[in-house]
């Protein structure tokens, strides 16, 4: 082994090139830090995903809930002012009701609900068709001698209306129950986020636990035990015989150790021997 190699290489005769103690060290120490970094990275990734997705469809759900709302009001308000037409048809020529803003409205609304791939915006579609179909009968039934103005709203109207609300509240009951499961998702996108960043610690640990075994076992143990022999030869005069299985600086240490006391024990029986 060459002696001028101290810092982070030993290389043997054949000039292959062994990791010293500080590439070891360096080696396992990155290692650690190369896995808590990724595994942040890709907690932060996967948390922003998921939090971007299921916002937007809570966000998403929370404009269908609006929309649904305003339409419901629009719609009671146009029976409402129906009803009260009916009321008094009888001193009537035509109803005098502006249907334009209320139908536009709606229209528009279902038409965004419909866009949001909701269930149920088929049905509101068609039966509030139908409903306002029927509605714009209403001019006609007023002069009508032959159809009663409130049988007509009782018995054609007003079915048609509660069927419209009972298909409105269907699709209320699945905008509700997504946005439910949607919260739900967000909790657990929120747990599975941060499952890398619990596992990469965990390995972090683990690993640290073995470097600090490795520390221990391959560099602290034997430390000691050069120190223990070095103690012997110069305490009693002992022959400093310590051997470890290693391949880096501390086992060229040791070696060079073993080396200048073997020269200090033989340069001390030549000073005894020419004393005498």
């Amino acid at each position: 082994i060459h002696k001028d190699t101290k810092i982070n290489y030993i290389c043997s005769e054949q000039n292959v090139c062994i990791m010293g103690m500080s590439s070891k060290l360096t080696f396992a120490v990155s290692s650690i830090v190369a896995v808590l970094l990724v595994s942040g990275l890709i907690s932060i990734f996967e948390f922003r995903r998921m939090s971007h997705y299921v916002s937007d469809r809570i966000s998403e759900n929370i404009s269908c809930v609006n929309m649904s709302t305003e339409l419901a009001v629009i719609a009671d308000e146009y029976n409402i002012n129906i009803l009260s037409i009916v009321g008094n048809a009888d001193s009537l020529v035509v109803s005098g009701l502006d249907t334009e803003p209320y139908l536009t409205l709606a229209d528009s609304l279902i038409s965004e609900l419909s866009a949001a791939r909701l269930d149920y915006t088929d049905s509101l579609r068609s039966t509030f068709t139908r409903y306002t179909s029927t509605s714009l009968q209403l001019d006609s039934i007023i002069v009508s001698d032959f159809v009663d103005t409130r049988d007509w709203y009782f018995t054609v109207l007003q079915p048609q209306y509660n069927e419209f609300r009972k298909w409105h509240d269907e699709l209320n009951k699945g905008i509700y129950e997504d946005l439910q499961n949607n919260s739900i998702s967000f909790d657990d996108s929120f747990y599975r986020s941060i499952m890398p960043t619990v596992v990469s610690v965990t390995v972090a640990i683990i690993l640290a636990l073995l470097l600090l075994f490795f520390i221990l076992d391959f560099y602290v143990k034997p430390l000691k035990r050069m120190l223990r022999g070095v103690d012997s030869y110069k305490r009693y005069s002992q022959t400093y015989n310590v051997a470890f299985e290693g391949d880096d600086q501390l086992q060229e240490l040791n070696s060079d150790l073993k080396e200048i006391t073997e020269e200090n024990a033989t340069l001390k029986r030549r000073l005894r021997e020419r004393e005498r």
